[in-house]
Order: structure tokens, then C-alpha cells, then sequence
């Protein structure tokens, strides 16, 4: 998928989310990842392959097609 954002989404389940920053877990002694949260203005982390994601869900929306008659 192409997408505006570039290589910084991942879609886990039916979610989409942007990947505003990914620092290696090795940095970190004692996280307070709700504090963290709050400063990156994020939704949610993710953890991977010793590194630690902090994520913002992208909205899905729901639509209706309109047809032109």
C-alpha cells in the first residue's frame, strides 16, 4: 500500500497507525510509557525486535457512496 505517510504505518488487526517514534528499547531504564504517551501526544506503543514504537491511530471512517443519477 502507498500512502502519504510513507514507510511509517503499520496496520495491526483492522487499525492503521502512524509511527511518530521508534526508539531502541536498550535506552530505556524504568519507562513511564503513559508519561511518554502524553509528551508524544501518542495513542498507543508497540514493542518489536528490541524496539519500542510510539503509535497514533489513524481514524477510519465510515462512508456512504453517492451516485449520480
Amino acid at each position: 500500500m502507498v500512502t502519504p505517510f510513507g514507510n511509517n504505518v503499520v496496520t495491526i488487526g483492522d487499525d492503521m497507525w502512524i509511527i511518530y517514534r521508534a526508539i531502541r528499547e536498550s535506552q530505556f531504564r524504568n519507562p513511564d510509557f503513559e508519561l511518554i504517551k502524553r509528551w508524544f501526544r501518542c495513542d498507543k506503543v508497540f514493542r518489536k525486535d528490541g524496539m519500542i514504537y510510539f503509535c497514533r491511530l489513524i481514524p477510519s471512517i465510515e462512508f456512504k457512496e453517492i451516485k449520480d443519477d
